[in-house]
C-alpha cells in the first residue's frame, strides 16, 4: 500500500506537523500556533505534498493525515508514500477510523498521559480494506462534502458563541471595572485606557489579597492506574471553569509529592502560568487534587476578595489587560511568579464585591444559558458527522451515485487546531 520515505531533509525545509484532527501542514499555516522549547533535529525527515504521515506520539488521538506541504517533521512520524492504487485520503480516513474505535491504542503502549509510542511495526498491526481506486476518490469526494457542509454549520454556530460571550464579557468588564451605582463619586484610576473608577476602590496587587501564592512543581504527577487524585493540567483550566474532560490521576505517593509546598483547598483559585497564560478557576468543593506543570495555587484571603468576585477580575478589566501585556513578545507566552504576584486588581469594599457577583449573574444567565444550547448542538452535529463518515469509509453505505452528484470541494479538516494538542516532539523540559 505504501512505501517508506527515508528522505533527509534539506536546508530551508520548514517544520511539518500532523494534528489530531487529520491536517498535516507547515505550522505557519496555523494561525497563533507555538512551538514549545528548544527542538533538537537529529534524525529529522523530508515530507512532500501527498505523503501519509502519521505522528507515533498521538496516532491513537488521529494524528494523522495528507501533506499539503512540502518540509520537515521529526523522527517519531511515518511518512509514506501511497502506492498507485491507493489514495492517501482514503486510507487517512480509514486509519482515523480505526483509531476512533481504540484500535491504535490497543496496539501500542502508552509512555506518557495523551501521547504513546506507535511504529512501523504497529501500523504493519493494522488491517485495511479498501475498494477500487476509484471508488475511494468518490468516498473521499462525499467525504470532503460532509466536512465542508458541516464546517459551514459550526461555524456559524461558533460565532454566534462568539458574540454572546463579548455581551457577556461587556456586562462583567463594566461592572468589575465602574461598580452598580452610577452615582458614586468617581477618582483617576491612573490607568490612562480605563479611566475613572468609584472613589472608595482600591486598586492593589494580586498578593495583597492572598493568603498563599504557590508554585507548583516543574513537572507533572505520574499517571497511576487506579489513582484516586485528579490531576490538572493547564488544559483542565478554560473559560473560568475547572473542566474535567481528559483529566488524568495519580495515587497517594503522587498526591503527597505534588501537594507537599501546599494543598490546594476549595475556594482557593488555579490560574495557569502557559499554554495558555492566564487561565484561572476555582476549586470546587469536596475534591482533593494536585496541580501539574505550569499551574499556580492562589489561596484567597476571604476576609479580602470574594473568590468569584477575583476570578471575574482575572477575565476583565485591568487585570486581564495586565495579563495580555505580559504574554505579548514571548514565543511561548508565560508568566513569572513576580508577574502574577503583581497583576493588579480593583478592590471595592467586600460587601459591594459580593452584590456585583449576584448582579453579573443574574445578568449572564440568559447568555450562559443559550451558549450552552448552542454548544450542544455543535457536539451534536460533530458526532452525527462522525458516524456518517465511518459509515461512508467503511462501506455501510454506498455512495457511488451520491458522488456523482456533488461538487468538488477542498479536503477540509475536522476542526480548527489548538494549542492543547500534545506536542510531538521532545523538547528538553520533556527529556
Amino acid at each position: 500500500m505504501f512505501t517508506l520515505r527515508n528522505e533527509p531533509p534539506i536546508d530551508g525545509d520548514e517544520r511539518v506537523t500532523a494534528y489530531i484532527n487529520g491536517r498535516v501542514t507547515n505550522r505557519k499555516n496555523i494561525p497563533g500556533q507555538k512551538i514549545k522549547g528548544v527542538i533538537k533535529e537529529a534524525g529529522w525527515q523530508r515530507i512532500h505534498p501527498g505523503d501519509f504521515a502519521i505522528s507515533g506520539m498521538n496516532a491513537h488521538m488521529g494524528g494523522m493525515g495528507v501533506s499539503d506541504s512540502l518540509g520537515k517533521c521529526s523522527p517519531i512520524y511515518l511518512v509514506l508514500i501511497p502506492k498507485p492504487q491507493i489514495n492517501a485520503h482514503f486510507i487517512s480516513h480509514f486509519v482515523r477510523f480505526e483509531a476512533e474505535m481504540g484500535l491504535i491504542r490497543s496496539l501500542i503502549q502508552t509512555i506518557r498521559f495523551n501521547s504513546a509510542d506507535f511504529k512501523r511495526n504497529d501500523l504493519k498491526s493494522l488491517y485495511v480494506w479498501y475498494p477500487p481506486i476509484d471508488e475511494q476518490k468518490q468516498i473521499c469526494k462525499v467525504i470532503d462534502w460532509i466536512n465542508a457542509e458541516v464546517n459551514k454549520f459550526i461555524s456559524i454556530k461558533k460565532h454566534q458563541i462568539f458574540l454572546l460571550n463579548e455581551q457577556k464579557q461587556a456586562i462583567i468588564h463594566q461592572a468589575v471595572t465602574r461598580g452598580l451605582d452610577p452615582s458614586v463619586p468617581m477618582k483617576p484610576s491612573g490607568i490612562e485606557w480605563l479611566g475613572e473608577i468609584p472613589e472608595h476602590w482600591d486598586i492593589i496587587p494580586i498578593k495583597r489579597v492572598l493568603k498563599r501564592l504557590i508554585d507548583t512543581e516543574h513537572k507533572t504527577a505520574p499517571a497511576i492506574d487506579g489513582g484516586k487524585y485528579p490531576v490538572i493540567r493547564t488544559s483542565n483550566i478554560k473559560n473560568g471553569k475547572l473542566v474535567f474532560d481528559d483529566i488524568y490521576y495519580t495515587d497517594e505517593k503522587g498526591y503527597s509529592e505534588w501537594t507537599r509546598r501546599g494543598k490546594p483547598l476549595p475556594g482557593e483559585l488555579l490560574f495557569t502560568r502557559e499554554a495558555p497564560a492566564g487561565e484561572a478557576c476555582i476549586i470546587p468543593d469536596g475534591i482533593d487534587l494536585c496541580m501539574g506543570q505550569r499551574v499556580v495555587l492562589l489561596g484567597v484571603d476571604s476576609q479580602k476578595i470574594n473568590s468569584e468576585f477575583l476570578l471575574l477580575s482575572l477575565n476583565s478589566g485591568v487585570s486581564k489587560d495586565y495579563i495580555k501585556n505580559k504574554s505579548v513578545g514571548s514565543t511561548v507566552p508565560h508568566f513569572n511568579m513576580s508577574d502574577i504576584a503583581t497583576i493588579p486588581i480593583l478592590v471595592p469594599p467586600l460587601s459591594e464585591q459580593l452584590k456585583i457577583v449576584q448582579e453579573i449573574g443574574l445578568k449572564t444567565q440568559s447568555f450562559d444559558t443559550i451558549i450552552n444550547k448552542t454548544n450542544n448542538e455543535v457536539l451534536i452535529i460533530a458526532e452525527y458527522r462522525t458516524r456518517l463518515i465511518t459509515d461512508v469509509v467503511t462501506g455501510k453505505l454506498d455512495v457511488r451515485s451520491i458522488a456523482a452528484t456533488l461538487p468538488d470541494v477542498e479536503n477540509i479538516p475536522l476542526e480548527i487546531p489548538t494549542e492543547e494538542e500534545p506536542e510531538e516532539e521532545f523538547t528538553d523540559e520533556e527529556e
